[in-house]
């Protein structure tokens, strides 16, 4: 027969909870619990009301006066924080900004000192045949690197889940990934290369060297310094080809202009030299004619005036003698002349003379002198200046 532990009360069909209290005692309690926290309740509520009486009080009794002056205290303390986060936001960015002019001024020294072209050959062949073979030779040096493994190792033989098969194959792949992006990056200088970011090229191939070397230093994977060396040289080979190549094609350029102008100076020649003989045919025919009119001649007064027209006809042949030589001296010494400075120092703007070569006819403005020319009229020889 159950029996509440409680209230004692005992019976057939009596339910009891888990604890052997019936529900009647349980029921009990509960109420008593729920009159507790109605007290408990109306207890804060009463506390409540009473303190917002206190803050009703406190505000009633607070001046206009003294409400301006919490207003203001509370706008000067959010001030305050918003100029102290100002002051360290302009703190930081001063800091950037003393960084950024540090490196703006060594970019700017690096620039100049690159401008002036201070590159020390490293090769020294004669022609540009000679640097493509060299060049294809360390391009196949390479490539040997490349297929022995030699180009970038790894010190350690990791294991993927306890298998060295899988930890060989990742380490193969991680060390193909290092040597493409090394790759990509030295293509990249040596196909930017010129004669004044050289050596930012060669920065740029060593820092890239460094930051790879840097990613695997965990996995232990290292590019060698031989194929580094490999990949500099293929820098300086890049660029003397390409130098050694522009000179070539200058020369060459060089040569066909020189050949144009020979052309045109031979050509000038032969129909000065023409015209020359023709004039001197004319003027000898004339003498001879002369000379006949004088041997047939019986009156003094015609023959004075036949012996001032021979002394004209003599003069103007011994000219046109004289320009046939000036045309033989031109003829013999075609690489010799001179260039005439007609304009004072200045006139034409800093570095800037006027000139003119007799040789060719030529008269021009020249902004790239070889040497500074005294004012006026003041003779170099050709083969000084150019």
């Amino acid at each position: 027969m159950a029996k509440c532990v409680r209230c004692g009360s005992h019976g057939l069909f009596l339910k009891l909870n888990a604890s052997g209290i019936c529900s009647e005692c349980v029921r009990m309690e509960l109420e008593r619990s729920l009159r507790q926290e109605k007290e408990k309740s109306a207890e804060l509520e009463r506390g409540l009301q009473q303190e917002k009486d206190r803050y009703e009080a406190l505000e009633n009794s607070i001046t206009p006066e003294m409400r301006d002056a919490m207003q203001l205290q509370q706008l000067l303390e959010s001030l305050n924080g918003k100029v102290a986060a100002c002051n360290e936001a302009i703190e930081s960015s001063t800091q950037q900004l003393h960084s950024l002019q540090n490196q703006i001024l060594v970019a700017e020294d690096t620039i100049e000192m690159e401008t002036f072209s201070l590159y020390k050959p490293l090769y020294a062949f004669t022609t540009s045949a000679e640097y493509k073979d060299q060049l294809d030779i360390i391009r196949q040096k390479q490539k040997a690197m490349l297929k022995s493994g030699s180009a970038a190792k790894c010190s350690i033989a990791w294991t993927i889940n306890g298998s060295k098969t899988e930890g060989k194959k990742q380490t193969n792949d991680n060390i193909k990934l290092f040597l493409r992006a090394f790759n990509v990056e030295c293509e990249s200088a040596v196909r930017d290369v010129k004669f004044n970011n050289f050596d930012r090229c060669a920065q740029r191939i060593e820092k890239s060297f460094e930051q790879i070397n840097a990613l695997g230093r965990v996995s232990q994977i290292y590019i060698s310094t031989e194929y580094l060396g490999l990949k500099k040289k293929e820098l300086h080979l890049a660029y003397e080809y390409a130098l050694k190549k522009q000179h070539e094609k200058d020369e060459q350029a060089e040569i066909r202009r020189q050949q144009r102008e020979q052309a045109k100076l031979d050509k000038e020649i032969v129909e000065a030299r023409k015209a020359a003989e023709k004039e001197r045919h004319h003027f000898e025919q004339a003498l001879s004619t002369i000379d006949s009119q004088i041997a047939s001649c019986d009156n003094e007064a015609r023959k004075a005036e036949l012996e001032a027209r021979r002394t004209e006809i003599r003069d103007g042949l011994d000219g046109i003698s004289a320009k046939l030589e000036d045309i033989d001296y031109r003829q013999s010494n075609q690489r010799a002349g001179y260039v005439y400075v007609i304009s004072n120092i200045g006139a034409f703007g800093e570095n800037v003379q006027n000139w003119h070569d007799p040789q060719n006819g030529s008269s021009g403005a020249c902004g790239r002198t070889r040497r500074r020319f005294r004012p006026l009229l003041l003779r170099r020889s050709c083969n000084d200046l150019f």
